[in-house]
């Protein structure tokens, strides 16, 4: 039997409902919205007069069990906390893959849907681990680190062929990433997440008890740069940035800029610097000089070796898009790249597949440093800087710490320190 528009119409209503329960802090973002049933296309989120506006293909609709229909709801309301639309770079069926295995990835942790339970789109969408054939990624990446990899690996990505629902859409995907303004977006989150406090206690809250589910809300944001824009909105203390959208183009900017003064200095463009050994690697590269490397990558001659290390415990997940920014930043005939993660031990970190493992924090990775062969080697660490015991470097002067808060006490004399929140 068919379902009528009104029994669409009722269960909708209920789901929003039933995202009270899930989180309050969510109910009230969407609470206002308006919706629309549509006979082509998925799904999509835009602003409308102020408030949400949902757009849901009915045959697709029609298809799914309750829980599948609170799923693609709660998917367009992630892609809007998180700021996608406003963050990632115009929409290509890469960029929306990219946006969707975020959000589908954090869905199931969040709020534990099962994908074998969900008969249509568990084979229906993008996974982290079947996005690409025979390379399974972690699943809890930003969109912009999802982004990166299957921008490297896009031959291997499906061809934009409609899924198997049938439904007219990018293979893999539930909905339409075009329809959202990112400026009217960025103007709905600023008005929203500055009155929801109010809007907490409208809902019954007291106004401590407003305060402590905000901020909890905000910190439980699977994503770090959209935790510190929204924290920064609410006014709750959590964030420290004036917009996504604005810190991602400094960002860009800032580690090109940065990579470009690296390579005039490696070349010998500019006079000596007391960490980069710009003339002597001149001189290599024109002697035709091969300097082999660690696991012998690329071989290519003459290239300084920059050793990364990225300090990967619980409080750090937000310095990835600096190590990544800086990573791809670098020019590759000039530069030798090595990437390592670091909780209590060091692990090599894989950029075409990056995998986290957090955990407590120690400096000691001077011997992961010694096996780097290369001679014209610098270490680089991305870190909060809070850490118990010191740093077990021997050459201070090879290496540059780069750091989200100003603790150095661990971080030996001689040490080049830059502060994170200075790269604008």
């Amino acid at each position: 039997m068919a379902i009528t528009e009104k029994e669409r119409d009722a269960d909708y209503k209920a789901l929003v409902k039933e995202i009270r329960v899930l989180s309050i802090t969510l109910y009230c973002i969407i609470k206002d919205s308006t919706f629309q049933w549509r006979s082509k296309g998925t799904a999509s989120v835009s602003i409308r007069g102020g408030v949400l506006h949902f757009e849901f293909n009915t045959q697709l609709w029609d298809m799914l069990s309750t829980t599948e229909r609170m799923f693609v709801l709660l998917h367009e309301i992630y892609h809007v906390f998180l700021d996608h639309f406003g963050r990632l770079p115009p929409v290509t069926p890469v960029v929306s893959r990219a946006a969707d295995l975020a959000n589908n990835s954090a869905l199931l942790k969040h709020f534990n849907f099962k994908r074998k339970k969900m008969k249509v789109l568990g084979p229906m969408l993008c996974w982290p681990d079947t996005i690409i054939p025979g390379l399974p990624l972690a699943d809890d990446l930003s969109a912009e680190e999802y982004l990166w990899i299957l921008e490297k690996n896009e031959d291997k990505l499906p061809k934009g062929e409609p899924g198997n629902t049938g439904v007219a859409g990018e293979e893999g995907s539930i909905d339409d990433h075009s329809k959202m303004d990112p400026k009217d977006l960025d103007k709905f989150l600023k008005g929203k997440m500055g009155e929801m406090k109010d809007d907490l206690m409208e809902e019954g809250l007291t106004e401590q008890k407003a305060q402590k589910e905000l901020e909890k809300f905000i910190q439980d944001i699977p994503d770090a740069d959209a935790r510190e824009s929204l924290g920064k909105m609410a006014g709750t203390g959590v964030g420290n940035l004036e917009s996504v959208d604005d810190i991602i183009k400094k960002r860009k900017m800032t580690w090109t800029q940065y990579a470009r003064y690296l390579k005039r200095s490696v070349l010998g463009l500019k006079e000596n610097t007391v960490w980069i050994p710009d003339r002597r690697t001149h001189s290599l590269a024109q002697q035709g000089l091969f300097v082999p490397s660690y696991k012998e990558r690329d071989g290519r001659r003459g290239r300084v070796c920059v050793v990364l290390f990225l300090d990967t415990s619980w409080s750090c997940d937000h310095l990835r898009p600096y190590f990544f920014g800086f990573a791809k930043a670098l020019d590759p005939e000039i530069f030798e790249v090595i990437t390592f993660g670091f909780n209590s031990k060091t692990y090599p970190i894989n950029l075409a597949n990056p995998q986290y493992i957090g955990g407590g924090t120690s400096f000691a990775f001077q011997s992961t440093f010694d096996k780097v062969t290369n001679p014209s080697k610098y270490g680089f660490v991305f870190t909060d800087g809070d850490v118990m015991g010191m740093s077990d470097i021997t050459e201070p002067e090879r290496w540059h710490w780069f750091l989200s808060a100003n603790n150095t006490r661990a971080i030996p004399a001689g040490c080049a320190i830059n502060m994170l929140k200075n790269f604008d």
